[in-house]
């Protein structure tokens, strides 16, 4: 039973993703989704395998308004950013800022959704976006490098070295790559730290084999995502153990989860190995739930990623809404390099 001194908070509806004839159920952000398990079983090997995993003995499946799927470090409003990919109703047509395709896009490779990922970069391609940022989006998100070559060659090109701060959001190794080809091009013509005299094709040219990138036909779709991503996340877990203290748990369902020794991130739920990155499952109630902010919150067990398809070019359309501001450590925006060249 609850202390008087705890805090309970209300579930609440997201009502533009709480749909008529939705059969898959989410808990994200204290917020209720109700969608399509169609889109998510045809596009995510990942959850493919959560939702397919059979139920024990006297388990309510998971996914459904008894047993939801919670989504941790993952704001409601990113979530509801996801769902509108598949919900849009311009159908191809499709219109967001950076922001939303990042966080998208992040999600898309967390979960293995192929297609949402190449309709992510193919998005992020057309706008504007400072060179550090999408660097660092790319790498965080395992898009095809070849696609930075035009960044990376403008960095190399500016007169300004990278900052300490640039050098830490790319990463040590990208930095290095990018310093030794700024030092080729600036002494070929026999004074170290003059400005480039190399610019265009020959500078990229320059750069994609200092970074030893083989180029492919489409390297929007070459996508390396799947099982074992690094991407970092939440958990597969019931709510039993999950949740913090429910008002009512009398709906929790018995989905079992044994960590493996003392090892927090190797788990198993009915029997199937979880591997770290995910979700939880956890039941929920349609109307009315509460839950205490303080409890047990449990330890941790990972996910996977996998593969779907769908979605052809994409162009202009409306922005996804949500009402939920607060960002979950996972889904902040990617970080804006200051004085960067765009």
């Amino acid at each position: 039973m609850a202390h008087s001194s705890e805090k309970f908070v209300t579930l609440r509806r997201y009502d533009e993703y709480y749909l008529p004839g939705g059969d898959l159920y989410f808990l994200v952000d204290r917020n209720h989704f109700r969608v399509h398990r169609y889109f998510y079983e045809r596009e995510s090997e990942f959850f493919r395998k959560i939702l397919g995993a059979p139920s024990t003995p006297g388990a309510e499946r998971l996914g459904t308004a008894e047993n939801a799927l919670v989504i941790d470090n993952v704001s409601a409003r990113d979530f509801a950013k996801f769902n509108w990919v598949f919900y849009n109703p311009k159908y191809s047509i499709y219109e967001a800022p950076a922001e939303d395709w990042q966080a998208i896009l992040g999600l898309a490779h967390r979960w293995g959704f192929r297609e949402v990922h190449a309709l992510s970069v193919r998005e992020l391609e057309k706008l504007e976006l400072p060179h550090i940022d999408r660097i660092v989006t790319y790498q965080q998100y395992e898009v095809n490098r070849q696609l930075l070559i035009p960044s990376y060659a403008a960095l190399t090109e500016r007169e300004e070295p990278l900052t300490l701060e640039e050098g830490v959001l790319i990463g040590i190794e990208t930095a290095i790559t990018i310093a030794r080809a700024r030092e080729f091009t600036r002494s070929r013509n026999g004074h170290a730290g003059t400005p480039s005299n190399v610019h265009g094709q020959e500078m990229q040219d320059i750069v994609q084999k200092m970074f030893n990138i083989v180029l492919v036909d489409d390297p929007i779709n070459d996508v390396r995502i799947g099982f074992n991503n690094a991407s970092p996340g939440g958990s597969v877990m019931p709510s039993a153990n999950r949740m913090p203290q429910w008002a009512d748990r009398s709906s929790v369902g018995s989905a079992k989860v044994n960590a493996f020794g003392n090892d927090p991130t190797i788990s198993s739920i009915n029997g199937m190995s979880i591997d770290p990155t995910t979700i939880t499952a956890a039941a929920s109630s349609e109307t009315g739930s509460t839950f205490s902010e303080s409890g047990d919150m449990g330890p941790s067990a990972k996910g996977y990623g996998g593969m779907g398809s769908m979605y052809g070019a994409a162009t202009r359309s409306d922005s996804p809404t949500g009402q939920q501001k607060g960002m979950g450590p996972a889904s902040r925006r990617m970080p804006t390099s200051r004085g960067a060249n765009k």
